[in-house]
């Protein structure tokens, strides 16, 4: 613009009248100016000294298209990604001041994805840089800028004395980024030390448009300053691998440990790899933490009775993070919130309490969930947790997305391990596993509600998986006195080994019936409501489960 203003001064170029082609000239000249300042990408002349002469050079000024976005934060270096729109070497200028002393350079990572816009998809590039700021000092404040023209931001260094530490976990922030921005507008105000999302950070992670609406659009106002921990979800595997040429540092894999004062945390990729070479890899790292907590995260819980009523690691992972010392396991894939009473170690052994929440409120559409006697707490609601630890205690607020206190948790550690009341609360390991494995069972939709006076059947097949020790297993059908003629139920023995087990049950509707949709709008019921029931018992252990039946529904 300068360089403009300069041109129009020497050659007097003025605006006077009767010069009607001076004006036009002077006039796209300005117009020229303005729009080479404002858009996009622009080149300026910038001097350099070289060998005691001047010599012209050009920098190439970029629109940031996403990001800054704080990858790690460790206490001597720290990861930075961010894109732009022109494929240029970038350069982070960064330092204890903002006078920012230090800088280094990025290369970029092209990305080529059709773009719609304004009905027309239109092919579009993009260009991720990726860089670590080196040689810095625990527990420091640091100031950096993308670019000269850049923003100047701030993060902060873990220190490796503190013994506090606030931070965030939730999961499934995809599909609906608007509920997602709430949910980090509510993060910012908590003023926390990191982040973690357990994953499903976008809808379809092939659909390269969809990382900047749904992950990091929302996420602008903290992620600039405050590490967030991506986890891969389901949702964002790939063939292009946009996760990992976004989200994870040079040098670096998909799964990762990090310290933060008195908090160790491993956050686990169980979609790379085979599920027990994963659980190797998790038991070698904290068999080697010296913290007083240890965290682990990762996406597809091992322990959850709602949505997907997943069982990742089984029937290993549950033993093995009692043993090696795991305090909480945080999940998401199931989107609901659920926190499970602490889980007994084996009896005879001397492993941890292990806490399993299955935290997924992050934006995506919510599941149905129904508390149980293994749950502290069970809700369908969008939220996060909040976690404080000051020492030897930890403090935990699950708040939802208008900033509502849903769920609290407080536990102190000892030498001798957590609280005593707090282990009071327990329940045995092999009382969970169990439940857990013999919901296994997938019942048939029926075609059509039953008809008053006709008998109609219920089609079912428990597919139990291995579930370590035989079980008596009765199956029946349930219901609402006098609203169905109800069948003699059926007795199976299931071995250790675990089978499939198809069979079906005859009733009789004794009333009119109609259907109607589940709280979830997820499925089509039958009503008066008609379940199969499963009554079970190993050795002393004994529990109830029940499914809906339901009918075929297929959603407009």
């Amino acid at each position: 613009m300068k360089f403009f203003k300069c041109f129009l001064q020497r050659n007097s170029c003025k605006f006077q009248r009767g010069s009607r082609i001076v004006n036009l000239c002077c006039a796209a000249a300005v117009l020229i100016a303005v729009l080479v300042t404002t858009s996009g990408c622009a080149e300026r002349d910038v001097s350099s000294k070289r060998l005691g002469g001047r010599e012209t050079q050009k920098e190439v000024l970029c629109e940031i298209t996403k990001g800054p976005f704080l990858l790690r934060t460790l206490p001597e270096r720290a990861a930075l990604m961010w894109e732009t729109d022109r494929d240029v070497t970038g350069k982070v200028y960064y330092g204890k001041d903002k006078r920012l002393k230090n800088s280094v350079s990025a290369g970029s990572i092209a990305v080529h994805y059709k773009k719609r816009a304004g009905g027309v998809r239109a092919d579009t590039n993009a260009y991720i840089h990726k860089t670590w700021l080196e040689d810095l000092q625990p527990g420091r404040k640091y100031y950096y800028r993308i670019d000269k023209q850049g923003q100047t931001y701030s993060f902060q260094t873990p220190s490796g004395s503190s013994d506090e530490v606030r931070f965030v976990v939730y999961g499934d922030c995809r599909t609906y980024p608007q509920r997602h921005r709430r949910i980090v507008k509510q993060i910012i105000k908590r003023n926390v030390d990191f982040v973690i999302i357990s994953g499903d950070l976008v809808e379809n992670g092939g659909k390269y448009q969809q990382w900047g609406t749904q992950f990091f659009k929302p996420l602008e106002g903290l992620a600039e300053s405050v590490p967030v921990y991506a986890l891969k979800g389901n949702h964002d595997r790939s063939r292009q691998k946009y996760f990992e040429k976004l989200l994870t540092p040079s040098g670096e894999l998909s799964s990762f440990s990090f310290d933060y004062g008195p908090v160790h945390c491993y956050c686990a990729d169980n979609y790379t790899g085979e599920p027990g070479e994963i659980l190797s890899e998790i038991s070698k790292d904290f068999r080697s933490s010296r913290r007083t907590w240890n965290i682990l995260s990762y996406h597809e819980p091992t322990v959850n009775f709602g949505g997907h009523w997943s069982r990742w690691g089984a029937p290993d992972a549950m033993p093995l993070y009692s043993k090696i010392g795991v305090d909480f396991v945080l999940t998401g894939h199931s989107h609901l919130y659920e926190r499970f009473r602490p889980v007994a170690p084996k009896p005879g052994t001397d492993g941890n309490y292990v806490t399993y929440i299955t935290s997924a409120g992050g934006g995506a559409p919510l599941y149905g969930v129904k508390s149980t006697r293994f749950h502290a707490c069970a809700k369908v609601v969008y939220h996060f947790c909040l976690f404080e630890v000051k020492a030897n205690k930890l403090t935990m607020d699950t708040i939802d997305i208008d900033g509502n206190v849903i769920d609290h948790l407080e536990v102190t550690k000892t030498a001798e391990g957590l609280n005593e009341e707090y282990r009071r609360s327990a329940v045995p390991m092999r009382a969970i596993q169990m439940y857990r494995d013999l919901h296994a069972v997938e019942l048939e939709p029926l075609l059509e509600s039953p008809k008053k006076g006709e008998p109609f059947d219920v089609v079912y097949e428990m597919d139990t998986p291995q579930i370590g020790e035989p079980v008596e297993v009765r199956l029946s059908l349930g219901c609402e006195d006098g609203t169905y003629k109800l069948p003699e139920a059926k007795s199976y023995s299931i071995g250790a080994e675990g089978g499939a087990f198809p069979g079906r049950l005859t009733a009789t509707a004794l009333v009119e019936t109609k259907s109607k949709l589940s709280e979830d709008k997820e499925m089509l019921l039958v009503d008066p409501p008609l379940w199969l029931q499963c009554d079970y018992r190993s050795g002393r252990m004994k529990g109830k489960l029940r499914w809906p039946v339901f009918l075929r529904f297929e959603e407009d």
